[in-house]
Parts: C-alpha cells; structure tokens; sequence
C-alpha cells in the first residue's frame, strides 16, 4: 500500500507541474485529439475508394484505432519516465538517485515524468472504440480484457527499449526508432498482414496484439485465442520486467545523488 501511495504521489505532482500552466496544458490534449481525428479522417477516405481492405471496415479499423490509441495513453499519463527518457538516465548514468529509493526502480522513473497529451490519446480512443458499433454490453468485459493486454503490450515494448542501454551503448536513437515503428505498425489495419508476417506479429513481436487478434475476435470468438492472447500479454510484461532487473545488475553509477522526492 506505501508503495502506490508513494507511485500516486509522483504522479500527482508531475501533473500538478503539468497543469500550472492551464493552457498549454488544454492546448496540448486538444491537439492531441485533433491529430488523431485528422489521422482517422484520412483513413475514412481510403476505406470511401475501398469499401474494405482484406475484408475489414472501416468501423473494423475504427476500434482498432480506438484501442491502439487508448492502450497507448496509459503510458504518457502515468508511465512516460519509461522508455527514451529512463534509456537516457541509463546512458548519462543519471539513474543514481532512483537507487537510493526502497522503491522499484523501474516504476519509480516511470511515473516520475507525466506528459498530459495522453489525455488527448485517452478520449480519442474511448470515443472511437465506442463509435466504432461492435461494442456491446455483453462483449464489453472482452473490450476491457483488450484494453488490459494492450496496455501489458505498450509497456512491455518500452521497459524492453529502455534496458538497451545496459548491454549496448549510445543506443537511445535505436529505441526511439524501434518504438515509433511499433506503433507505426500497430497504426495500419492489421488484415494486410497474413502468413509468417502475421505469425511473427501474433507472437514475437504482439504488435497483432492490439492491431489484429482483438477485431478477430469481436467478430470469431475464440476461446483459446482469447486466453492465449491475456496470457501471453501478462508474460510479455514480467518477462521485460525481469531483462530490465537483469540489466539494472549492469549499470555503471555517474555518482550523481540528487535525491528524488
């Protein structure tokens, strides 16, 4: 219970920074809306000249966009210190001062650095999933276990970029690029993927996890598609956990102390 008192508490005061300045902060969760909306449209003008692609609709691409979008904010609004920002503490040897803390590490920098456009991400997708017609009350629990692997996906693929550092060096360019081309891959309709490349996708690499097993499913459930998709997410995400611990035994200290309240 201290712990996600003490996780609430960084939270709370990253977004209280945030909001001092009550414009931008408004400002950037409105942008953030209007460039996910203008992204959706130029998508809706592709599925007008193809009614489908690979059989999916476009309310098929709308949920999945809804979900990609939605699973992905969790990380700016709460996570955002994981991923490039925890990889160039790492690089800087600036991690020094998250050690001294009886806290996880990990989620300690997570949730020391928020970045309020998620918000933004957060209601596109709420309102995209909703308006995309195939949720319903009784698959509203599956679009909430949806939204849960989508989140262990998000989390995984940034907890695995930021232990980088530990066995490569200079390589936050590397995990910067390898996260925008997951989520750019997660951006298009996960039916043009097929064979190996949507093997790959649905285990390797869970980006179908997000873009491709969950509309397959609103339309074939699958039991055991089902069960291995929670699962496996759950296991992606303690596996990533566990290289990053692993990783941490390697870090070279900058003997910065600045101690983080």
């Amino acid at each position: 219970m201290d712990k996600l008192i003490y996780y609430q508490q960084l939270i709370k005061t990253g977004y209280k920074q945030a909001f001092a300045l009550k414009k931008v902060f408004i400002l950037r969760v409105l942008f953030m809306i209007l460039n996910n909306l203008m992204l959706l449209y130029a998508w809706h003008l592709m599925f007008l000249n193809f009614s489908t692609i690979h059989s999916w609709t476009f309310n098929d691409f709308m949920f999945m966009t809804g979900l990609v979008v939605l699973t992905f904010s969790i990380w700016p609004i709460f996570f955002r210190g994981i991923g490039i920002h925890l990889m160039r503490l790492i690089e800087n040897g600036e991690l020094d001062s998250f050690l001294v803390i009886p806290r996880h590490v990990l989620f300690s920098v997570g949730c020391s650095v928020c970045d309020p456009s998620g918000i933004g991400d957060f209601i596109t997708g709420i309102l995209l999933i909703f308006f995309s017609g195939l949720v319903s009350l009784s698959n509203l629990p599956m679009v909430f276990c949806f939204i849960f692997s989508g989140i262990c996906v998000f989390l995984t693929i940034n907890i695995l970029i930021s232990t980088l550092p530990f066995f490569i060096k200079n390589s936050s360019d590397i995990g910067e690029r390898l996260f925008y081309m997951f989520f750019n891959i997660a951006g298009y309709p996960g039916s043009i993927y097929s064979g190996y490349l949507k093997l790959i996708f649905c285990t390797l690499l869970p980006v179908g996890f997000i873009s491709i097993l969950p509309v397959e499913l609103m339309h074939n459930f699958s039991g055991t598609v089902f069960m291995f998709l929670i699962v496996a997410s759950i296991c992606f995400l303690s596996l990533s956990i566990f290289i990053f611990s692993y990783g941490l035994k390697k870090y070279e200290s900058g003997n910065r102390f600045n101690i983080h309240h």
